[in-house]
Formats: C-alpha cells, sequence, structure tokens
C-alpha cells in the first residue's frame, strides 16, 4: 500500500509583523475543522504565538523566552517516560530529545510547540561548519517511515522573522510557501529575497519536487490607508518577478475581529464559528482556507512542480 507523504506548507517572511501567525492559524484551523484533515503544527518562532494559541497555555507570556508546558501524557512515574522531562518542541528534532505532538481542541490538529531556548541556539550555527547538518535536518526528518506514518496530511511551519537556519530549513523541507506582507516600504523590501532563499533552498531538492511558492499574501489590509497601500501594491506589480506571484484573488483586511479571535483562550475554531457568515472577517478567512487548500491538498497541489524557480528581480 502506497504510504500517504503529507504536503509541507511554509509561512515564511523575514520581517516581522507582517501576521505570519495569524495567517498560519487561520490555515491550520481551516484544513482541520472544515476539511477534515490530519494537520500538524510545528512553531519555530521564538514568540510562540502559534504555541499560545493552540495549547490554550495561560501562564504569563514571555514573548523572548517561551518554553512548552508539561505534555499532557507526560507521566512521570511511567518506566517509558524514564529520562525525558514531559516537554517537547518543534525543536527537538535537532536534539535527543523525544518529538512528541501536543494535542489541542481541536481533534486533527496537533502542534509541536515553540521553544525560544532552543531556537537561540539553533540560530547561532548560522557561521558554523555545522549549518549544512543543521538546515538538512527537516527535510530529512520528515522523510522518516515512522514520520509519515503518523497519516498527516498537512504539515505547516510558522517560522521567525529572520532568514536563519531555522527558516532555511523549513523552506528546504517545504513542498509550498507563502509569502504574508504588509502592504508597507518595509514590508515590500525583503519580498526580493525570500524568493531568492525558497530557489537557493530547492537547489538541495530533487528537480521533479521543488517547493513552490503558493504566492504573497496581502494582509492587515487598511482601507484608511488605501492610497499608500495601492502605490505599494503598483510596485509589486511593476517587478516582473513579484506581479506573477502576488495573490490578486485574496487579502486579509485589519480587523478588530482578527484581534479577538487571536486571543489565547478564544475557541481555536473561532474564524469559523464565532464570527457570522456575513462578517468580512469570517469570509476573508474562508476563501484563503479554500485557496489555500485547493493550492496544497487539492488538484494543484498534486502536480509535480518541475520548475518553480523564479527569476530574481530586485526592487
Amino acid at each position: 500500500m502506497k504510504k500517504k507523504i503529507p504536503k509541507i506548507l511554509v509561512v515564511a517572511n523575514n520581517k516581522g509583523g507582517v501576521g505570519k501567525s495569524l495567517i498560519s492559524q487561520l490555515i491550520s484551523t481551516y484544513v482541520a475543522f472544515k476539511k477534515n484533515k490530519k494537520v500538524l503544527v510545528l512553531d519555530f518562532d521564538p514568540q510562540g504565538n502559534m504555541s499560545y494559541r493552540f495549547l490554550r497555555d495561560t501562564r504569563i507570556r514571555d514573548m523572548s523566552n517561551y518554553k512548552p508546558p508539561l505534555h499532557p501524557d507526560f507521566d512521570p512515574n511511567d518506566p517509558d517516560d524514564d529520562g525525558w522531562d514531559g516537554r517537547s518542541s518543534a525543536l527537538d528534532m535537532w536534539t535527543e530529545n523525544p518529538v512528541v505532538p501536543y494535542p489541542t481542541d481541536l481533534e486533527n490538529l496537533e502542534i509541536l510547540p515553540s521553544d525560544a531556548g532552543l531556537i537561540k541556539d539553533i540560530e547561532a550555527f548560522e557561521y558554523s561548519d555545522t549549518l549544512e547538518s543543521i538546515v538538512q535536518r527537516p527535510y530529512d526528518f520528515f522523510g522518516m517511515d515512522e514520520f509519515i506514518d503518523c497519516g498527516y496530511d498537512l504539515i505547516l511551519i510558522d517560522t521567525p522573522p529572520a532568514k536563519g537556519p531555522l527558516t532555511q530549513s523549513a523552506i528546504r523541507a517545504a513542498t509550498h510557501v507563502l509569502i504574508p506582507l504588509e502592504l508597507s516600504n518595509k514590508s515590500l523590501q525583503g519580498l526580493a529575497g525570500m524568493v531568492d532563499l525558497v530557489n537557493r533552498q530547492n537547489v538541495y531538492r530533487p528537480a521533479n519536487a521543488q517547493a513552490k511558492i503558493i504566492g504573497l499574501l496581502k494582509n492587515k489590509v487598511d482601507y484608511n490607508k488605501r492610497t499608500p497601500q495601492n502605490r505599494i501594491v503598483d510596485t509589486i506589480k511593476a517587478n516582473p518577478l513579484l506581479a506573477k506571484l502576488l495573490i490578486e484573488e485574496i487579502e486579509i483586511h485589519d480587523s478588530p475581529r482578527a484581534v479577538d479571535i487571536d486571543e489565547d483562550q478564544a475557541p481555536i475554531t473561532a474564524p469559523y464559528t464565532e464570527l457570522k457568515d456575513n462578517d468580512r472577517f469570517a469570509i476573508e478567512a474562508v476563501a484563503l482556507g479554500e485557496f489555500i487548500y485547493n493550492e496544497v491538498l487539492g488538484d494543484k497541489g498534486n502536480v509535480t512542480q518541475k520548475e518553480n524557480n523564479h527569476e530574481i528581480a530586485y526592487i
């Protein structure tokens, strides 16, 4: 029987504040809840926003030093747990610690949370002779039979706002990459570099299995700033490379609703259960989820990507 190979979606931008974590939440929840697919989220971001949210973590937030809570299945009196401190994270694929996904309130959704200390240690290898083995690790890990046997349909990785070893490793392992951007000059400056990063990591992937850039997603769109934001869109469209990557049909507006549903104790399914069907943010969340599902897990996602490299045109 042919094994089901999961698709790996990486949400990445080396600029902070573009809303990567919220976009990651919307997509992973939609695929698990609305499409009934088995999803694993990996939180590579030291702030741990996804971890706080999906684990309903009630501890006081320390945005620079997130540490996973005790795993609910950990039993210090169980001989099988001997030598384990009861915590697991997405970063433990680089350590000798067990890699044990945490359950969430949603049956089909599991998470390997962040660990800010381990992230700092791994990012320190950026200029080390061992960088290549660090970057290669997720690609190898996701290809192991024991991982594939877990039966995930989608693995989603939320990355740090940097182009260091963790982001490089996530992109090398990816089948698909989504680049959210805020319509600002600051966010615009790093776009060509992100595309270049995907191209450089594709060198290490088989020619018939290149990571596909789904596109550039307009996030935090503000009706009150339409004129300056339209100028940013025009600048993107003037660049041949970026113009063909810009997702025209989907955009996520800056909304108080987004803040409400992003609260740690709000239901995980909040965008799809707590908002009215005619609420603009709910409509946009559904449109985004459906778009990504079709691109990654639908017919488009099943097409072998042979030529996904994009010529770089800097702006």
